[in-house]
């Protein structure tokens, strides 16, 4: 679907990961780059982000659709990430920090 991104580079599949969410989830920008890898919950076989603390304070559970969890989790195995913020930012060489 988001085909326009270089999804052979580090920085491509991050940027691809943002957007599937995006697109797919309708959480603001600020929210997804809070997001850290317990925030994503299996729930009645189905991957939400659970607790989502948006704007004014409101909790609320959302759906991912199984095309915007691939794309995280290409993401995040390529930049081997396991605990923590699931975004960060990728240097000039090609690694995260």
């Amino acid at each position: 679907m988001l085909t326009g991104l270089r999804a052979d580079s580090l920085r491509g599949k991050r940027d691809r990961a943002i957007l599937a969410l995006l697109i797919g989830c309708g959480p603001r920008r600020a929210e997804v780059v809070g997001l850290g890898m317990e925030d994503f919950q299996a729930r009645e076989e189905h991957w939400v982000i659970a607790d989502l603390i948006g704007k004014g304070k409101h909790i609320r559970t959302v759906p991912v659709p199984v095309w915007a969890k691939r794309a995280v989790d290409e993401w995040t195995d390529a930049a081997k990430i396991n605990e923590g913020a699931i975004f960060r930012r990728v240097g000039r060489l090609g690694k995260t920090g």
